[in-house]
């Protein structure tokens, strides 16, 4: 065993290791924002460490294109499902499990759209949370 086969044996186990906590993430956090960022976490840097770790076992120029390809198509991908995903259980009304402060919702318990918003600050029906 060579040391480019130590080195990539342990990018590989890192991203392995990223989806074992990502996993215990998913079972341990109750609302759907959390999972989402745990999720894009895994898919992100836990898939991108054992792409590495494949392209250190054999560092080929027409693996390094593929590899290259994958983490740039996969932390795109990743990233805006989560957003697109997150945007729509903040628009269904999804609630946050144990919250402080909703930082989503600037009214009392409710989501205004943004004409409603509009229509409220032209009649002074606005009413902000402290």
């Amino acid at each position: 065993m060579d040391v480019m086969e130590i080195i990539s044996s342990i990018f590989i186990l890192i991203g392995a290791g990223n989806f074992v906590i990502c996993g215990a993430g998913m079972l341990t956090f109750r609302d759907v924002y959390a999972r989402m960022s745990v999720l894009s976490t895994a898919s992100g840097f836990g898939v991108s460490m054992i792409i590495i770790g494949v392209f250190l076992l054999d560092p080929h120029w027409s693996t390094a294109i593929v590899g290259i390809g994958a983490i740039i198509l996969l932390l795109g991908t990743s990233a805006i499902g989560s957003i697109l995903i997150s945007r729509s259980s903040i628009l269904r009304h999804v609630a946050i499990v144990d919250v402080q402060f909703n930082e989503a919702n600037v009214w009392e318990g409710e989501f205004v759209s943004p004409s409603e918003f509009q229509y409220r600050q032209e009649t002074g029906q606005a009413r902000k949370v402290q």
